[in-house]
Formats: C-alpha cells, sequence, structure tokens
C-alpha cells in the first residue's frame, strides 16, 4: 500500500486492519492530529490542494467516517480538546475572526460557541482545557482588562463566559485536589 491511510487495532495482528476511506488524504496532504471523544475520533487533515484543514470524524467504519468541516484555515493553532462527546476546538471564518467552536460529530452539530469578541477581530481562545466537565480557556473580549481573560463553557452561547476579569497570558493549567490551578 502506498499514501496515507487510516488504521485500527484491537493490539493483534488479525485485529489490525485498514479503513479504507476515499480521499482520507491528497497527495502532499498529511495527518496533522488526532483526538478522541468519548465515543469518536477525530482526524485533522491537511489538504495540499486547498491549503486547509480538513477535519473528519471516525467511529473506526468506513460508512461512518467522513469529513465534517473542510475549510480550517491551516495557519492557526486548533486547539483540539475533548469534553464527554465534545469536541471543541478554534477556527477562524470571516465573518467571527478567531472564535471557540465544537462539533459533537455530525455537520449539523459542528459550529461557533459563542463570539466572544463580536464582529471579525476574533477572541482567539486558546489553552483549552478540560475540569470538571466543563471547558477553561483564555480569551479577549475587547473589554477592559485588555487582553486575555480566563473563560468557561459548557458548550452553549449562554454557558460561555468570562470567569474573572483578570488578566492571563500563556497559562499552565494543572489540575489538583478538585481545583484547577492556573499563573
Amino acid at each position: 500500500n502506498t499514501g496515507i491511510h487510516l488504521w485500527k487495532t484491537n493490539g493483534t495482528a488479525a485485529g489490525t486492519t485498514q479503513i479504507s476511506i476515499p480521499g482520507f488524504v491528497d497527495a502532499g496532504g498529511y495527518v496533522y492530529n488526532m483526538v478522541a471523544t468519548d465515543n469518536l475520533l477525530y482526524i485533522v487533515v491537511y489538504s495540499s490542494l486547498s491549503n486547509q484543514y480538513v477535519l473528519w470524524r471516525s467511529d473506526g467504519t468506513v460508512p461512518n467516517t467522513y469529513i465534517l468541516k473542510s475549510d480550517i484555515p491551516a495557519f492557526f493553532n486548533l486547539n483540539l480538546t475533548p469534553l464527554g462527546n465534545t469536541l471543541f476546538f478554534t477556527n477562524y471564518d470571516d465573518f467571527n475572526g478567531e472564535e471557540l467552536w465544537k462539533t459533537e460529530g455530525t455537520i449539523a452539530f459542528t459550529g461557533l460557541v459563542k463570539d466572544i469578541f463580536p464582529g471579525n477581530s476574533g477572541a482567539y481562545p486558546s489553552n483549552l482545557f478540560n475540569f470538571n466537565g466543563k471547558l477553561y480557556f483564555e480569551a479577549s473580549d475587547g473589554q477592559a482588562p485588555f487582553g486575555n481573560t480566563l473563560w468557561t463553557s459548557d458548550g452553549t452561547d449562554a454557558g460561555t463566559r468570562k470567569v474573572k476579569a483578570i488578566l492571563v497570558q500563556y497559562p499552565a493549567f494543572a489540575q489538583a485536589h478538585g481545583k484547577l490551578f492556573f499563573a
């Protein structure tokens, strides 16, 4: 076999099989990242034909391995972060700028969580971290204090909010003793 293929294994030679997916990786493209939620595998493929990332989902079978989003700019870190059955990531579009997105494994449920910095400026969410079933991250909403502040999200617009108006820059998140620590 030539090219890049998706494989799965149960740890045995007989249980190691290729999942043949037409158009999985174009010539010159490559698998950028993979991450699993509780129910699905998500694969980000760089397409050399479009110079963009393509977000795939798979349950390990050919019929249920398909593209969710094919127009993700390749010049941003996607910050892929699983939380239960949801995958959070950052994405840029011309209308909202770079903002927080999510997918629940279907095209219909792949989209913007909240326009944190309204307009096309973008909040530039980063350092996404799963803590106790909620997402924590840094982002800028253009409000005082100006810069990145600590945010949390339950995956809904209403449940995405600033935790406290304190500036954070490149926080290191750690979980210990039932608390979330950050610097």
